[in-house]
């Protein structure tokens, strides 16, 4: 049996305001953008998000334009509509932290401080380092699993 890990790692900002039902996940989606090769120009994908369990509740606090980070696994499923079978992706997060708490346009950079701080980013000043909001609970540790 060959070894496979599903992991999912964005850097984002909120796209749509998080809706859920009591019974089922908090959803939502998050923008992420991508510079072409040559720089000429950014590309933005909306990738959507389903929260369980404790990142549920954190998840509704959330507000449309936050910078976020989430990491959880992929999950594809399929309905049907009008005849057509649709597939769809979406990622299951285990861990939400925002980023920062500026709006969206304002950047995620701190004022320069050096703790807390990750290293500068290419316009200046340093990125803020992620406040955690919540862990899933999970049996175990993914790094006791010897990859």
């Amino acid at each position: 049996m060959s070894l496979s890990f599903n992991r999912v790692m964005l850097l984002g900002v909120v796209a749509s305001e998080p809706r859920g039902s009591e019974r089922g996940p908090a959803f939502f989606r998050i923008k992420t953008t991508e510079m072409a090769r040559d720089g000429s120009r950014e590309f933005y994908q909306t990738t959507s998000v389903d929260c369980w369990g404790q990142n549920k509740e954190k998840a509704l606090s959330l507000r449309e334009g936050e910078h976020i980070y989430i990491e959880g696994a992929l999950k594809t499923s399929s309905y049907e509509k009008d005849g057509q079978k649709v597939w769809k992706t979406t990622v299951v997060a285990s861990k939400i932290a925002r980023a920062s708490g500026a709006p969206e346009g304002q950047g995620m950079v701190n004022s320069g401080a050096s703790n807390g701080s990750y290293p500068p980013r290419a316009h200046g000043g340093m990125q803020k380092a992620p406040e955690p909001i919540v862990h899933a609970d999970r049996e175990g540790d993914p790094s006791d699993y010897g990859f």
